[in-house]
């Protein structure tokens, strides 16, 4: 029963994490236009984005048996704690981008580690049920997330203000 407790605490962690981390998503393509983005560039921008959101994962799971899943797992959350902040406080459209691509590179990092935790926690029969679990978490995240920005950006003043508040939630929230 131990490893099953694991297996709901990293479920319901994926599920805040990756709701803050997609709450901004939906507005912060407007935030980057009215910073001076062209249509191009914003593409190019979110382009560069779903890149780092998956490739470094390779790279991931060579550092996890490197250095350790847990360690990949903690160091790479304070580590986007502290991007999470850069890409709030950063001037411009560019270096918001590149601060962001710092946090999904960070968390495509990360994964391997956390599907390997999560499938060493139960026996290797329920591990299946277990990684079903553990994605049915990283979709509610993934879905709720913009339904959050959009209630934020209803109840700021303004889109960058809207913006702002997110991504420092989401800091807190990866603190």
């Amino acid at each position: 029963m131990d490893g099953w407790r694991n297996v709901w605490v990293m479920a319901l962690t994926i599920v805040g994490t990756l709701t803050a981390m997609f709450s901004w998503t939906r507005i912060f393509w407007l935030h980057l236009r009215e910073r001076g983005a062209s249509d191009a560039e914003v593409g190019w921008a979110a382009f560069c984005l779903l890149l780092a959101y998956r490739l470094p994962q390779v790279a991931g799971g060579l550092l996890a048996d490197r250095l350790g899943r847990k360690s990949i797992v903690v160091l790479g959350t304070f580590g986007m704690a502290a991007a999470y902040a850069g890409v709030a406080v950063a001037p411009g459209w560019r270096l918001p981008v590149a601060a962001l691509s710092v946090v999904w590179m960070i968390g495509a990092l990360q994964w391997p580690a956390l599907v390997s935790l999560v499938a060493d926690s139960v026996p290797e029969a329920q591990r299946g049920r277990a990684m079903g679990l553990l994605e049915a978490g990283s979709m509610i995240g993934i879905t709720a997330g913009p339904l959050l920005g959009e209630g934020a950006l209803r109840r700021s003043s303004s889109l960058p203000e809207a913006v702002r508040l997110l991504l420092f939630g989401s800091c807190a929230i990866y603190a």
